[in-house]
């Protein structure tokens, strides 16, 4: 049996809104308006925190440094850091948002997971994502390659592969835009890519930008060691990503056998659906649950601006891996708030068929202002016994490490921030600190003698 992992992101001390999403209408609309990053750290820490406490293994990945003083110094900001953040501000603010950017909060565009029984050689297989479509997050790439490497250095069953390469044609977004549906066990499953273009490399978008491509999949899928008959490819509607879904998991969400898609999500018809069904059954011995929310139900701009399938689904641990999966769903305050979609909510909670024991309701008011929900900030991992046995059990999100965490928040972190206090040297490099105080850094990240630059 294979346990899932959810692997979230703590959020930074410089985070800002800088508007920096490509095709990310909350991002946008939320642009130069003043960030409370301790709050933000607090509901990140405190949405985690739910999930240990349903009993689902939980690990919190530490923030990453900022600013990367090499990136400013790539793009012509040369000098002391004191040089560098005031010249960035004053000739290009954007920059500068983009160097202290703690978009790597949100972990589900970090890699690309396949866990060992998808995988023809039997190991564990994670390709970080190139994140190249912006230049904000193109930074996090090398730094989470190195995270993982660290924390699986001795496991021979764990590969983690380079970024795929920072091209064009390779844009990667991680398992924002990857599928994996399973039977109970999480043994046995089918895995699905989804790309803003076709296969030809065609796509029909006419406001924002695609983040994905069909040529990724087929490079993951290579490099994974998947069987091609238990892959597929599918491609997001021009018009949804239009709308603001620059991601697949705004649009879509599966958990075990469980499928839920708005019914403009992708542009296959239901002969390709009712294909991955077949296979899914033949594969699993288990019958796909299909659900499909029409415009009538809820319309896309309400799916955008609630994020219903941004949701987080888990399953309630078990003895015995042939009992029934108990599920409970995570879901944003800002679905409570909409009628449409907590009269879905609630409806597939009383439809017995689904398994849906509890419903709660999250405050993650900072990240969704950013465009980021509770699925956005993890990553989720199968692990088999021998993989969870050799991480350290430290590792693990207890109540000791939530009150040293929460403690180190309220310690480091500003309760405002704006764009222009990030060209103050003296707070940077306090906030430069405190991520090197955060107390579970060493698991992740090696000890460097010069790991930022002062004045």
């Amino acid at each position: 049996m294979l346990r899932e992992v959810n692997f979230d992101g703590i959020i930074g001390p410089t985070h800002h809104f800088g508007g920096l999403g490509v095709g990310n209408v909350a991002s946008q609309s939320n642009r130069a308006r003043v960030s409370r990053p301790r709050d933000a750290a607090l509901e990140g820490l405190n949405k985690a925190w739910l999930i240990a406490q349903l009993g689902i293994p939980q690990v919190l990945l530490p923030p990453l440094m900022r600013p990367d003083r090499d990136f400013l110094s790539s793009l012509g900001y040369k000098g002391n850091l004191s040089s560098q953040l005031k010249e960035a501000y004053e000739t290009e603010p954007q920059i500068l948002s983009a160097a202290m950017s703690a978009s790597a909060m949100w972990t589900a565009n970090a890699a690309t997971v396949s866990p060992t029984t998808d995988t023809a050689d039997g190991r564990l297989h994670i390709t970080p994502a190139n994140l190249i479509s912006s230049l904000h997050r193109a930074q996090e790439a090398r730094e989470r390659t190195e995270m993982f490497r660290n924390l699986w250095h001795s496991s021979d069953d764990v590969v983690v592969h380079d970024p795929l390469p920072s091209v064009l044609q390779m844009r990667d977004e991680g398992a924002a835009n990857h599928l994996r549906l399973c039977d109970s066990t999480g043994e046995r499953g089918i895995e699905i890519f989804v790309s803003g273009d076709s296969e030809s490399g065609e796509f029909h978008t006419q406001r924002f930008a695609i983040r994905q491509t069909w040529a990724t999949g087929k490079a993951i899928r290579r490099l994974h060691k998947l069987d091609p008959q238990r892959c597929f490819q599918l491609q997001q509607s021009a018009q949804a990503i239009d709308t603001g879904v620059f991601h697949n998991d705004v649009i879509s969400t599966a958990h075990e056998h469980l499928w839920f898609m708005h019914e403009v999500a992708f542009t296959e018809d239901d002969t390709n659906f009712a294909e991955i069904e077949r296979v899914f059954e033949n594969r699993t011995a288990t019958r796909m649950k299909r659900i499909v929310i029409h415009s009538s139900e809820l319309s896309l701009l309400a799916a955008v601006k609630t994020y219903l399938f941004n949701s987080q689904i888990v399953t309630l641990p078990k003895e015995d891996p042939r009992e029934p999966s108990r599920f409970h769903w995570i879901a944003p305050q800002q679905c409570e708030a909409n009628p449409d979609s907590r009269a879905l909510l609630e409806r597939w909670c009383r439809d017995s068929e689904l398994s849906l024991e509890k419903l709660h309701y999250v405050s993650l008011q900072e990240s969704m202002s950013n465009g980021g929900g509770p699925a956005c900030l993890r990553l989720r991992i199968p692990l088999n016994r021998q993989q969870m046995s050799s991480l350290p059990p430290g590792l693990f999100l207890d109540a000791e490490q939530y009150h040293r965490v929460h403690d180190w928040i309220v310690k480091w972190y500003p309760e405002h921030l704006a764009l222009s206090d990030l060209t103050d040297v003296m707070l940077v490099e306090h906030l430069q600190q405190a991520v090197l105080a955060y107390p579970y850094r060493s698991y992740f990240v090696r000890p460097a003698r010069d790991e930022f630059h002062t004045i």
